[in-house]
């Protein structure tokens, strides 16, 4: 053991060096080298949730299908349990059912509206990570409804340069220009589009191969515990240190032995085995007559699956592994997609199947083209399917969130599902928000929570402008949701008071920051 001022060290075979931490019976501190491992993601889904409209609308006579099943007051909040998101009506549980193993750390958020409330995809699309108005994107009219450009950088994009001065990724699972993640530019008022990878094994090699020598090195590096043990046994005997000090010391080499275990996170060649439906999907490129053809034979769905899976494996090892902070998934909302074999095969959820579009479906339509000369005289039904798609993505973001569990980062870090409407009639209110992990007990979950201020009177639901007046009074802006994400994880505002002033930019209306305080610990 050696000193060098104030700080101590253990020195181990090959000059390696080893901080030690606190010890009150030595002189003097040396905080242990930790692994920071925050990160982001964000699992999008396409055309809203099938929901009760609180609102009426034309969907007021529907049951609810997404939200757990517990009566909830606006302002109010009900704890989340494993029973109660498996709660079932006549056999079928509600779309956030399929997250009950991860009940204690899910934050359920609902109430929240988007900036804007009178645009369509695209506009909605751009707001539910900035929190702010949109812009007309270049080279299109101005209020073109189908076209749409951030103000500014979308969150996730704050995150990442705010932890390490990266840049998020984007997965595209089918899904094309979904323009979900953006970043600023210097010198321009246009944000750039952050990188999209849409191949699976390509973005893999991309991501992981150049990776592999440089953590090699690192896990060489942090062995150096291994080479001094000895020298710490000496110390554990040293007559001058407490109890607590040991108890200190051991879990010092006991965190040392887990980054080190990190940094071994070696990702597997390509050609492993357990990335064979990575490989599988260079077969299945989705364009032209082979698109056609899977569609014609009914497997479609089954290609979706598995490029879906693949990215969400992908994703996974990403964050746990520290190769990227953020990244955002969007799932297949590719028109084409029939969900009738979205359940296992052989089960009484399979035989249930549906015809028609994934987007015809969210207007409560059946058709096998788009919504033109679509059958809306089977509305129960059309919800029932749209409900079926829902627990279908919620099934994947489980399966995001159980790699995430097994990797051990779980609520190191925060993994939201999204939406870019509240339901299928373009509702820019209601969006559903449903954030896993408690970025390393700094966000406090388990719980739902309704963000409206007030219940709904008779005079919001006259038509279509006093429902959009009302949720715009009512609900709480998507601007504060976010902003309390990011302060979850640590980003703060220019005087380092934690992230308040991050988007809030309405449409001729006063820009609305701030977080929510009662959410953070």
């Amino acid at each position: 053991m050696i000193r060098s001022g104030r700080r101590r060290f253990l020195v181990g075979l090959g000059g390696l060096f080893v901080a030690l931490p606190f010890l009150e019976g030595l002189e003097r501190p040396s905080l242990a080298d930790t692994m920071d491992r925050r990160f982001f993601l964000n699992f999008h889904q396409w055309y809203g949730v099938q929901q009760k409209p609180r609102f009426g609308g034309m969907y007021k006579d529907e049951a609810e299908g997404f939200w757990p099943d517990t009566p909830i007051n606006p302002n109010g909040s009900v704890a989340l349990t494993q029973e109660l998101l498996k709660k079932a009506t006549n056999g079928e549980i509600r779309a956030t059912g399929e997250l009950a193993d991860f009940a204690s750390s899910l934050l359920m958020l609902r109430g929240v509206r988007l900036m804007d409330l009178e645009d369509l995809h695209q506009p909605h699309l751009v707001q539910v990570m900035t929190g702010s108005r949109n812009q007309g994107t270049p080279g299109f009219p101005e209020h073109d409804d189908h076209s749409a450009w951030p103000t500014h950088e979308t969150l996730d994009s704050l995150i990442a340069r705010s932890i390490d001065k990266s840049t998020p990724l984007v997965f595209e699972s089918l899904a094309r220009d979904s323009k979900t993640s953006f970043k600023n530019v210097a010198n321009s008022t246009i944000p750039e589009r952050n990188l999209t990878l849409q191949h699976p094994s390509a973005a893999y090699k991309d991501l992981f191969s150049q990776k592999q020598l440089g953590l090699e090195a690192a896990a060489l590096r942090l062995r150096a515990s291994d080479a001094v043990l000895s020298e710490l046994k000496s110390l554990r005997a040293d007559a001058r240190l407490s109890a607590e000090d040991r108890r200190r010391l051991d879990a010092h080499f006991d965190a040392m032995n887990e980054v080190e275990g990190k940094l071994q996170c070696m990702p597997p060649d390509i050609n492993d085995p357990s990335l064979k439906s990575l490989r599988d999907c260079d077969e299945l490129k989705a364009n032209g007559s082979l698109k056609q053809r899977w569609e014609a034979e009914g497997i479609y769905n089954g290609y979706a699956d598995l490029v879906a899976d693949s990215f969400i494996q992908i994703a996974a090892l990403g964050v746990s592994c520290g190769s990227f902070r953020a990244a955002t998934l969007v799932l297949t909302a590719n028109t084409n997609f029939n969900h009738s074999s979205v359940f296992d095969e052989g089960t009484g959820d399979y035989n249930v199947g549906f015809p028609g579009q994934y987007h015809a479906l969210s207007h409560r339509a059946f058709t096998t083209g788009e919504t033109d000369n679509a059958d809306f005289s089977e509305l129960e039904k059309a919800a029932v399917a749209h409900h079926r798609i829902d627990r279908w993505h919620a099934r994947k973001f489980a399966k995001l969130l159980g790699l995430l569990r097994d990797a051990g980062v779980l609520d190191h870090g925060l993994t939201v599902w999204s939406n870019e409407n509240g339901t299928g009639n373009h509702w820019a209110y209601d969006m559903p928000y449903i954030v896993a992990g408690s970025a390393g007990g700094k966000l406090k979950t388990g719980q739902l929570l309704d963000l409206q201020s007030a219940a709904v009177d008779p005079g919001d639901s006259v038509d279509d402008s006093s429902i959009k007046n009302a949720a715009m009074n009512k609900q709480m802006p998507c601007s504060k949701v976010l902003n309390t994400l990011g302060a979850a994880l640590g980003l703060t505002n220019d005087d380092k008071s934690p992230l308040s002033e991050f988007g809030g930019i309405q449409t001729n209306l006063p820009r609305i920051t701030g977080n929510l305080p009662s959410l953070l610990t």
